[in-house]
């Protein structure tokens, strides 16, 4: 209910009846909200990864070390995780160089350190998981750190629910990714993702 002060202002002045429909909305409101999210399921991932070095052999290459390390990642449906790659790898100044060429970089840097991770967004499709991976560049210079999502490089596969997909050195193309899955040892990283939807 609406009346004007003797100075022409409106003022609203509610009555019991507009308190309970005003709490009423805000509470169909707030059960939406948990639904929506009660809803959403989590996403177990186990991630294996494996780490291998080589040494020249003549005209091959043959292993010359290997090393195996598994980890659990959980994820909700629509959110995303993070898998640590390298913590400090020794190529900062040719991150710096491919991230300037590609505009996610402006003026001049100095990278310090620079560690490598893959950002993870797992969404459910039926008995079937979404899994969108993105390279993320973790930097230090002089003045502070951050980050930087590569997005232009983030790629989507369909995997089957409790089914296993690999990816990493070796099996991606590019220069980029060639040198982002190899660690600050000088090892090449091979990682199998085995996403599975957690039943509530």
């Amino acid at each position: 209910m609406r009346n004007v002060n003797s100075e022409g202002n409106w003022h609203c002045r509610l009555g019991w009846s507009g308190i309970v429909l005003v709490c009423s909305l805000l509470l169909v409101l707030g059960s939406a909200f948990g639904q929506s999210l009660g809803s959403r399921k989590n996403v177990k991932i186990e991630v294996q990864y494996k780490s291998a070095g080589y040494v020249r052999s003549g005209e091959l290459y043959q292993t010359s070390r290997e090393s195996n390390e598994t980890q659990m990642l959980l994820v909700m449906d629509g959110l995303e995780g993070r898998l640590f790659i390298g913590k400090e790898v020794p190529y900062a100044l040719w991150y710096r160089d491919y991230l300037r060429k590609e505009g996610y970089l402006t003026g001049e840097i100095k990278f310090r350190n620079v560690g490598t991770s893959l950002i993870v967004r797992p969404r459910v499709r039926g008995n079937q998981i979404e899994v969108t991976l993105t390279p993320e560049v973790s930097y230090e210079t002089q003045d502070g750190s951050g980050s930087i999502a590569v997005t232009s490089l983030s790629t989507t596969v369909l995997v089957p629910n409790g089914q296993s997909i690999e990816i990493g050195a070796g099996l991606q193309k590019s220069e980029f990714e060639h040198t982002f899955y190899t660690r600050e040892t000088g090892e090449a990283v091979r990682i199998v993702l085995v996403p599975t939807i957690l039943e509530t």
